[in-house]
């Protein structure tokens, strides 16, 4: 429209012109010369309303485009194209993809195994009641300075085992009053591989298994869990003269897990502990060894 009302005004422009030359020349009259300017105004109006016109179009076009303040994809759409809606009304739901966000559960007692930054601020304790510390107090970052665990997350996706590098960076709110677990939160960054990630994208929802580095320990030592026994005491050989006797020797657990457990304290590098197991056992017993295996070198790290 706006091309066609250009045209017709430089046309009737161009018209009048010749009329004024002629007139000019006493080759036209005054009031032929008036009609030809006359159209050539009206035809200006006209591109300039026309203009006009094209300039609001524009804008009601990009007031239909929604932007969102950050980087993301659309989860629901609720409208369709040509619908009408009131302002206020919901469009779609989306969510940012800088980032992604993925909740663990973890036994309450594996706190202490893993560098977690809290973020909340440290309480003070007055008689039984703890009491919230003060607003400028310093904040639990956990002992890593507020850089939590590495997190390697693991899933099947397009037939492929995929690996994501993930850090925990928080823990929620309260721990779950039935299981005694709390959910610690890990982030992937850059999970969709805006800016050059190498993995294949690691879309909301997907299930996914999850690996937590620990805190690194020296000085502990690895055994099976067949090792304890009752009450957080292990067996091991000793050799006296000629014969290896059982001695009962308690230890300090740094952690207890399914299959195995970390021993703290409690043990001396090349001890041998007895991982069978022993019907009637009785300290200072003498022991028949039947895999001799080479005693440990010294503590595990």
């Amino acid at each position: 429209q706006v091309k066609l009302r250009a045209s017709e005004s430089k046309l009737a422009a161009a018209d009048a012109e010749r009329r004024r030359q002629l007139a000019e020349r006493g080759a036209a009259s005054a009031a032929d010369l008036e009609q030809f300017e006359s159209r050539a105004q009206v035809a200006r109006a006209q591109l300039e309303e026309a203009r006009a016109q094209l300039a609001q179009a524009e804008l009601d076009l990009e007031r239909t485009v929604l932007r969102a303040p950050f980087e993301g994809r659309v989860r629901e759409r609720v409208v369709d194209l040509g619908q009408f809606v009131n302002p206020g009304a919901r469009l779609a739901r989306i969510y940012a993809v800088d980032y992604a966000e993925v909740r663990l559960p973890i036994s309450t007692d594996e706190l202490v195994h893993l560098d977690v930054p809290l973020g909340i601020a440290r309480r003070e304790r007055v008689g039984e009641t703890l009491q919230p510390a003060a607003a400028d107090a310093p904040t639990d970052a956990g002992e890593s300075g507020g850089v939590g665990s590495p997190v390697a997350l693991r899933a099947q996706l397009g037939g492929r085992d995929v690996e994501w590098e993930a850090r925990l960076v928080r823990t929620e709110g309260e721990i779950d009053a039935r299981t005694r677990t709390l959910h610690v939160v890990a982030r992937v960054d850059d999970p969709y591989g805006l800016h050059g990630a190498p993995t294949l994208p690691l879309p909301a929802g997907l299930f996914v298994e999850a690996r937590i580095r620990g805190r690194e320990r020296e000085d502990v030592y690895v055994l099976p869990t067949a090792a304890l026994r009752d009450g957080d005491r292990v067996y091991v050989v000793e050799r006296r003269g000629e014969d290896e006797v059982l001695r009962m020797r308690d230890v300090e657990l740094a952690r207890r897990g399914a299959s195995e457990i970390v021993v703290a304290s409690g043990l001396a590098p090349g001890e041998r502990v007895v991982v069978s197991p022993l019907r009637a056992a009785i300290d200072g017993m003498r022991l028949r060894v039947k895999d001799d295996a080479a005693p440990a070198e010294g503590p595990a790290s």
